[in-house]
């Protein structure tokens, strides 16, 4: 969970509700109006980001799904990125900065481009694993960190070495 409250949390919160209810154009709306209003809160971008992304899977054919999202995170980047140059000594930033870029490896996962799935995972991973390495008592860093040992146990010989060179431990459950 995240240590710190921040302006806008309860809104997010209130889209976050109503897109785990399915009525994700409510929860696009919220957010929409939350990254105007808030644009300093760090869950506010990525949260929009995923919402639009839940919608468009409703709603939409894979390659728009896949395009809007890529371009969804083209815009949320440098705003993470901003915010971490702004507010360097807060590491929810940096966590949600890492988090949006290891999504753009989801777009290329889901184009099964494989090469740039794993430079973008790479990147985003690294990003997750410096915060988890300097705020251990932030327990949201460890969620992507976990998936990455679960999938990395799944994957060949290559794949749970090169997981290992993180000090991760791929899971073979």
């Amino acid at each position: 969970m995240l240590t710190a409250e921040y302006p806008g949390d309860d809104v997010v919160w209130k889209a976050v509700r109503s897109f785990y209810n399915y009525d994700t154009g409510r929860a696009i709306t919220i957010l929409n109006n939350a990254r105007v209003d808030f644009p300093e809160n760090p869950t506010v971008h990525l949260t929009w980001a995923a919402a639009r992304w839940l919608h468009s899977q409703a709603h939409d054919p894979l390659d728009v799904t896949w395009h809007m999202l890529n371009e969804d995170i083209e815009t949320i980047i440098p705003v993470y990125n901003d915010l971490v140059e702004r507010f360097p000594d807060d590491p929810n930033y940096k966590l949600y900065l890492g988090s949006s870029i290891g999504l753009k490896a989801r777009v290329y996962l889901g184009k099964k481009e494989w090469l740039k799935t794993l430079i973008w995972g790479y990147r985003g991973f690294t990003q997750i694993l410096d915060v988890a390495e300097k705020y251990p008592e932030i327990t949201d860093t460890q969620l992507p960190l976990g998936i990455v040992e679960y999938y990395a146990g799944m994957s060949n010989f290559l794949v749970r070495w090169a997981a290992g060179m993180f000090d991760l431990n791929p899971s073979t459950i």
